[in-house]
């Protein structure tokens, strides 16, 4: 089983599909209210779900912190292996607890997306492996429209986290309002973010799975920037499987991952931005071949990280094993 305290993730649900194993994510209701009342339905879904599956163990997205210590505390004999997303070492809301989070990480292990944030888990004693999320065994069958229609579509998927450069991202829309290139941001936009938008950037809040696969079927760019070094955004993978053009920051983990699959810039540059929205619509086929390359590349690497994610569940399981299992462990991927 894998828990995301989030309405729905896709690295988690990769995750899920290549073990074999259940996705839990927070009910609409949930994910909808405040803190900290949230956080207190989603304790009760949680302890729900892992009372009922009985799983053999349980990989954790983190953060939320409150997540971990939520099932140390009830499950204490469940084998827990953490998920560590960047913010767990940078966001200032977290990195405070990332100490107490590898404390209780002692017993366990972890999975990051990259080797610096490795070593920093291996130095506080915890076990890490490192695992890019996980791409499907093919590229969808090319669709949308071509790249020779106006508007130019640029989607910006967001969550508006602090290492987004959101501000950047509204002048350098703005820049390009002439030139008849539409942003479209996703997710649920602040209002004081909605009321700043020059007129060429639209607002689609909220999509379901099949909406967000409409826009990133329909659109030409996909920018995904992050301020945070050692971040893996979701949305690159997502750009490099549906053979996007994407403009990302100018960090060595993205030029490592990416290649020659994406146009880099300095996230806090605005004119950098908009000038590598208008690169990468010029150099679309260029780039979208690339793209194709490095994704049976990537592909062709994955299958070494997943089994010795296979390898990490099952050394985590026979070190701590759960009585009264019920649910399977690992099942090979039919």
């Amino acid at each position: 089983m894998i828990v995301s305290w989030v309405r729905t993730h896709g690295r988690s649900r990769a995750i899920a599909e290549e073990l074999s194993i259940k996705a839990i994510f927070l009910s609409e209701a949930t994910a909808r209210r405040s803190f900290p009342t949230k956080y207190l339905f989603a304790a009760i879904e949680t302890v729900r779900e892992i009372r009922r599956e009985r799983p053999s163990s349980v990989i954790l997205m983190l953060p939320p912190f409150p997540l971990l210590v939520l099932v140390r505390v009830c499950f204490p004999r469940l084998p827990v292996i953490a998920d560590l997303h960047t913010g767990a070492f940078l966001n200032p809301k977290w990195r405070p607890f990332l100490k107490p989070t590898f404390a209780l990480l002692r017993e366990g292990s972890c999975i990051v997306t990259n080797s610096a944030l490795q070593q920093q888990c291996n130095r506080a004693g915890v076990e890490a492996i490192v695992l890019h999320d996980p791409l499907p065994e093919r590229m969808p069958e090319p669709g949308g429209r071509p790249f020779a229609h106006k508007p130019a579509v640029v989607l910006c998927p967001l969550g508006y986290a602090n290492d987004e450069p959101i501000d950047e991202l509204l002048f350098a829309a703005g820049h390009l309002v002439a030139d008849e290139i539409e942003f479209r941001f996703t997710g649920k936009a602040p209002l004081s973010i909605r009321q700043a938008a020059p007129t060429n950037v639209l607002f689609t809040g909220y999509l379901t799975d099949e909406d967000y696969e409409a826009e990133l079927a329909n659109c030409d760019v996909v920018i995904a920037l992050t301020t945070r070094e050692h971040t893996m955004q979701r949305a690159g993978y997502e750009a490099m499987t549906a053979a996007k053009p994407q403009v990302t920051s100018d960090f060595e983990v993205l030029r490592d991952f990416h290649a020659d699959a994406a146009i880099y810039v300095d996230p806090s540059d605005p004119q950098a931005i908009s000038e590598a929205v208008t690169r990468a619509l010029r150099d679309a086929d260029a780039l979208a071949g690339f793209a194709r390359t490095r994704f049976e590349e990537v592909r062709a690497d994955q299958s070494v990280a997943i089994d010795e994610l296979r390898r990490v569940v099952k050394s985590a399981e026979a070190r701590a094993p759960f009585g009264g299992r019920r649910t399977p462990s690992l099942r090979g991927k039919r």
